[in-house]
């Protein structure tokens, strides 16, 4: 847009002022007006507005116009009436009709959206629009824009994309900035018509708890003499405010110049003692003539509340209480006593005088006459009428001033039944009851009632009866009634009054109390209010008469200080002002804030007038502050405060230490200082838009030191706001990171590299394995992994040592790296396995160039220092997605391959195949099969016989283990014995054979001859484990030493040529406890006369590959007979192995040959079938001895 498009808007903008002023002008009815028709009168106005605000359009093209109709329209629904809205919807909506256009009725669209938005806003906001904010504010504004832009899409679609594309970005940044600084300023003016409301409505309960309370209030200027009166005041003397004018002249002219010294003089050494820290009280009882002359007793309770430049009294604040009636009563009462026991008094002396001197009647009757007229005046002056009842005849007879009392005309003696009905009917019965318990029981009465006048007018008398007794039986009763009246409503006043004071207090937060220090020393409560339940958890009546319950909750380290500083405020009358704590039942610690003022009463006690309040939470809050601002000092982090706009105006010691500056140079500057250079715009655009948002950002980000130096950090901002929501200011809190990201990356590199190559372990060849997989199903092009194996590494590690095992991974590491391509990835799994994962490759020729390079590189020979090493490899291939859909069955099928590799001859390479995989997993089934057939013994020994060619008699036998599958029928040795070798169920196996073979050598020496033997065919894995030691199962298999030259074990050439600790320490253990060992498939391995000779060597069985093709003068024959012939030099036995004809057997026994086993003999067989083999054998049945 140009700039003659954007100035109009602006203009719109600042017409919505305005709607401002219109506001202001009938905001005191802003949520309901008189009527309807007052509604419409200013939509007419509002109306008017936004047709000012139309006629300075922005137009696009002829037709299409826009202008700030929507924000005003959003205004209006939210802070003024629906028919104010309705009203100026219709107005623009007209008046956008008549401009016409092709837009017209999308700009009506936009009005009802807008107005419609306005109403609904108002309605979910209508608790609260006066505390709306400017975040709130901005955001219905945009919503209602994008409102307004969403409707342009009702335009034909090249005109509304083009048209969205001029506007949206000035309309989004001027309409809800408007709508937000305009609607803040009318939230704000609701905001001050509630609190102006408010404050009315405070001041009209104070009002009206003065009107109620009859309390007068003054307000005197001591230095201008100015005096001021409430209205309540000018009541209190029988004024009406209106005809009232009081000046302070004229308020001593009203008043009694009998109290006039006193009240001044008071007043004068008060005002000469108030201080701004002790302003005291001035109590005064005034005695003022009030309209028609009348006087009134005011009860005047005085304070300065103003002082003046010099400490000097300038404003006196007054109230005053009409305490008239309970003088009037007090007096009244106190004179109608006196009276009443004069006029008794002298009634008795009459009676007395009567019966002493009837002589003297007529002195006697003028005498009485006298009294009477003197009991009637008392009774006159004192409201008290004279009664008597005549039992017998229940009639009560009155005196004349008993009609004056009760207000009703003088009559003759009634019957009781007609007397009672004075009394109020719901005290009658009680009246009556007394009458009959002072007749019956002769007990006196004196009871307080309510009678009824002759106008049904209620009031209260007090009633005494005195039974008269002649002859022991009460005949009369007499008594007097007195008006009470105005006593009972002065006691009901002060009740009152006493009343609105407690309510009072129990609304003042804390407790109000009264509290008195003896000259003996003790102490109490004389009242207090309900808060002191809570305050101290006890009861105002638990403390009335002994303060000790209170005294016990002080907590015990501020007791004493807080009762040396009551005995300081006792002793100079200064005000007690403590700060103490307090161990409640309930609450537990709490603090708490005691404010009094003493006074010295005239037994020479001290009384406070004072209140306690609360202050626990005060003072977690100080404790709060003060802890975090020790925090903020001596932080181990850095912590920086800034402005809303980002100035920085406080940092801590960390800050200085972890970044070099100190405050003075950064204190008034950004936080940009600090930037690294290493975050784009658009990072720290993305943060500002987070904290404005959330009030909260937390990451890790990259800053520069002063030195330069860029470093890592930690770093926490949040917003500290103020009470309208805005924020006050950012707090920033950071901490350097250097070491742990140091140590982060040591940890990745430990975790994900091997340490002696530095290659990829295990866990990142995985990674990048599931990595390249996924980027050849993206390229297509396939993927392959080479699983590496060394070999003869195990024996190179055994002979030469670890150390030089190490030095020959990390060798092959560095050669592997070189064959193959920068972007291949070349891995250790762990011990000699290594992993090479080859990408992206364009020809499968690639796979075999690499895989030569890596044998090659293998095989040449490894300088390790002082040795030469020679190894080779075997590797294992397969592709992806060809081999494997996974990572796991690559590795898996790769292994395969692998081991294939290893069976064809090593040092060479195989690629998986089918029949791997299922070669692989009928390896899975035996083993599985194999783990069920030891749990459920399938397993069992075969027992082959060794006859002794030269007498043909049986001498040894072989243990052979068999087993026998349930479903797939007996499994061959050389199917489940490699297996049990590779899964470690080897050794449960050569445990059983052992201890069987024992058992059965130890059974057959008895039965057959007593040296007889059993071979048992031992596994180099088993001589290879020390925690299976072979030696350890013969021992614990064999009961006695006699027996270890019964077992024979038969190991493999293969194994004299393993120079491991355990075997060499195995195989002397067996030569030290008199076990013999054969060397069993001689002639077929690498056989060394060398190793015979140190092993001790008993037996060597000649392979039955000799053996089969054994002819007259044939090669075999003459290498059987070189065997026999050394073995025998030697001192070693020689067992034929495989004998299965007559003249096999016959031309061994002709070369010498000790031993012979094979099927011409017998195959393998059962134990339980051996003895009767050997009978068979014994009997002649079987013709083993052959001719030399």
């Amino acid at each position: 847009m140009t700039l003659d498009s954007i100035l109009p808007l602006l203009q719109n903008a600042a017409l919505l002022l305005a709607l401002l002023v219109i506001f202001e002008t009938v905001r005191a009815e802003y949520q309901h007006y008189q009527s309807p028709l007052q509604q419409v009168g200013i939509g007419l106005i509002t109306g008017a507005i936004g047709v000012c605000l139309m006629l300075t359009p922005f137009q696009y093209v002829p037709g299409i116009i826009f202008d700030t109709r929507s924000v005003l329209l959003a205004l209006v629904g939210v802070f003024f009436a629906p028919g104010v809205t309705v009203t100026t919807i219709v107005i623009t909506a007209i008046h956008r009709l008549m401009q016409g256009g092709m837009a017209a009725w999308t700009g009506v669209a936009v009005i009802i959206a807008s107005g419609g938005l306005g109403i609904l806003w108002r309605h979910l906001k209508r608790e609260r629009l006066h505390t709306l904010t400017w975040q709130e504010l901005y955001s219905f504004g945009l919503v209602v824009h994008i409102v307004m832009l969403g409707l342009m899409l009702t335009l034909p679609s090249m005109q509304a994309m083009a048209v969205l594309a001029d506007i949206s970005l000035p309309v989004l940044l001027i309409f809800p900035t408007a709508t937000a600084l305009v609607g803040t300023l009318m939230a704000r003016g609701l905001a001050e018509d509630r609190t102006h409301k408010q404050l009315k409505i405070s001041e009209e309960r104070l009002r009206l708890a003065l009107a109620a309370g009859k309390i007068g209030l003054t307000e005197l200027d001591i230095e201008t003499g100015v005096f001021k009166v409430s209205d309540d005041y000018a009541r209190l003397l029988g004024y009406e405010p209106d005809e009232f004018e009081e000046t302070y002249s004229s308020a001593l002219e009203r008043s009694d110049p009998a109290v006039i010294p006193g009240n001044q003089a008071l007043m004068e050494t008060y005002l000469a003692t108030a201080t701004p820290d002790n302003p005291g009280e001035l109590r005064l009882e005034l005695h003022l003539r009030g309209k028609n002359g009348s006087w009134r007793w005011l009860n005047s309770v005085s304070r300065v509340v103003e002082w003046d430049d010099r400490g000097r009294p300038s404003r006196l604040i007054g109230t005053h209480v009409d305490v008239t009636e309970e003088k009037k009563a007090a007096q009244a009462l106190a004179d109608a006593q006196q009276k009443t026991s004069a006029l008794l008094e002298q009634s008795n002396k009459s009676r007395l005088a009567l019966l002493s001197a009837l002589e003297d009647r007529q002195q006697t009757e003028r005498e009485l006459q006298t009294r009477e007229a003197m009991l009637r005046e008392v009774g006159r002056i004192a409201r008290v009428g004279g009664w008597e009842l005549d039992v017998d005849t229940r009639k009560v007879h009155y005196t004349a001033e008993m009609f004056t009392v009760l207000g009703m005309p003088e009559r003759g003696p009634e019957p009781l039944e007609k007397a009672v009905e004075i009394i109020d009917p719901g005290q009658r019965d009680e009246a009556i009851r007394f009458l009959d318990n002072c007749i019956t029981q002769a007990e006196p009465f004196d009871v307080e009632l309510r009678c009824l006048r002759h106008n049904a007018a209620a009031f209260w008398v007090r009633v005494i009866g005195k039974p008269v007794i002649e002859n022991g039986v009460v005949r009369k009763i007499t008594g007097s009634l007195q008006d009470i009246d105005a006593r009972k409503q002065a006691e009901y006043d002060r009740e009152q009054s006493y009343d609105l004071l407690v309510k009072l207090a129990a609304q003042v937060p804390g407790a109000i109390y009264q509290y008195q220090q003896f000259p003996d020393g003790s102490s109490c409560f004389p009242w207090s209010s309900p808060g002191i339940e809570d305050i101290y958890e006890v009861t105002p009546e638990e403390v009335r008469e002994d303060a000790k319950p209170v005294t016990k909750r002080l907590h015990p380290d501020d007791r004493q200080r807080v009762v040396d500083e009551i005995t300081q405020s006792a002793e100079r009358l200064t005000p007690f002002h403590s700060e103490y704590r307090v161990i409640l039942p309930r609450q537990g610690l709490k603090w708490r804030l005691c404010n009094a003022i003493p006074e010295r009463v005239e037994d020479g006690s001290t009384l406070w007038h004072g209140m306690i309040t609360d202050i626990t939470e005060r003072k977690a809050s100080e404790e709060a502050l003060r802890l975090a601002s020790l925090v903020y000092r001596n932080s181990s982090e850095g912590m920086v405060v800034t402005d809303p706009d980002g100035t920085i105006v406080d940092i801590n010691a960390t800050f200085s230490e972890v970044t070099g500056y100190s405050a003075e140079e950064v204190v008034g500057k950004k936080p940009s200082l600090l930037k690294s250079g290493r975050h784009s715009r658009a990072f720290y655009q993305t943060m500002w838009e987070d904290l404005l948002r959330d009030g909260h950002w937390e990451g890790e980000i990259w800053n520069r030191r002063k030195n330069g130096e860029i470093y890592p950090e930690s770093l926490v901002i949040n917003a500290a706001h103020n009470p309208d929501g805005s924020v006050h200011r950012w707090v920033a809190q950071f901490s350097d990171i250097t070491e742990k990201k140091q140590a982060e990356q040591l940890i990745w590199r430990q975790a994900n590299y091997d340490q002696l190559t530095g290659l990829p372990n295990r866990r990142m060849v995985q990674d990048r394995l599931v990595q390249d997989m996924k980027k050849s199903q993206r390229s297509g092009m396939p993927l392959a992994l080479l699983f590496l194996d060394l070999d003869r590494f195990k024996e190179v590690n055994d002979t030469l040592g670890h150390e030089k095992g190490d030095l020959l991974l990390q060798e092959a590491a560095q050669r592997l790296t070189q064959c193959v391509r920068e972007t291949d990835t070349v891995g250790r799994l762990g011990g000699d396995e290594f992993i090479i994962l080859m990408g992206d490759l364009k020809e499968l020729a690639s796979i075999e160039r690499v895989t030569h390079d890596v044998l090659d590189a293998m095989s040449k020979p490894f300088d390790l220092g002082n040795d030469l090493a020679f190894i080779s490899a075997s590797i294992g291939i397969t592709l992806y997605p060809d081999d494997g859909e996974t990572s796991d069955d690559l590795l898996k099928n790769a292994d395969q391959a692998m081991y294939a590799a290893k069976r064809g001859g090593r040092n060479n390479y195989q690629y998986f195949t089918p029949a791997m995989q299922h070669a692989a997993l009928e390896r899975m089934d035996i083993i599985n099969d194999l783990r069920k057939a030891l749990a459920e013994d399938q397993l069992w020994v075969a027992y082959q016989p060794i006859i002794s060619l030269a007498t043909g008699r049986l001498h040894k036998a072989e243990a052979l283990v068999r087993w026998n599958h349930p479903d797939k029928g007996p499994v061959g040795p050389n199917v489940f014995i490699p297996i049990a070798e590779d899964t470690g169920m080897i050794f449960d196996i050569g445990r059983r054979v052992i201890f069987d073979a024992a058992e059965r050598a130890k059974q057959w020496r008895g039965e057959i001859h007593e040296n007889f033997q059993v071979s048992v065919n031992i596994s180099p894995v088993q001589l290879h484990n020390h925690d299976h030691s072979v030696f350890n199962a013969l021992r614990d298999s064999l009961a006695n030493s006699t027996l270890n030259s019964a077992i024979v074990l038969e190991i493999t050439e293969g194994i004299l040529l393993d120079m491991s600790a355990e075997v060499r320490e195995q195989l002397l253990a067996f030569r030290d406890a008199g076990i013999q060992v054969a060397l069993d498939d001689f002639g077929t391995g690498y056989s060394s006369l060398s190793y015979l000779k140190k092993f001790d060597i008993d037996y060597i069985k000649i392979d039955q590959s000799f053996i089969s093709t054994l002819r007259e003068d044939n090669e075999d024959m003459v290498l059987c007979e070189a065997i026999i012939a050394m073995a025998h030099k030697l001192g070693i036995m020689v067992i034929a192995e495989g004998v299965e004809t007559e003249e096999q057997a016959r031309l061994l026994t002709g070369i010498g040959c000790d031993f012979a086993q094979g099927y011409y003999f017998s195959p393998p067989i059962p134990a339980r079938a051996f003895a009767e083999f050997n009978k068979r054998l014994q009997g002649g049945a079987l013709s083993c001895q052959a001719t030399r």
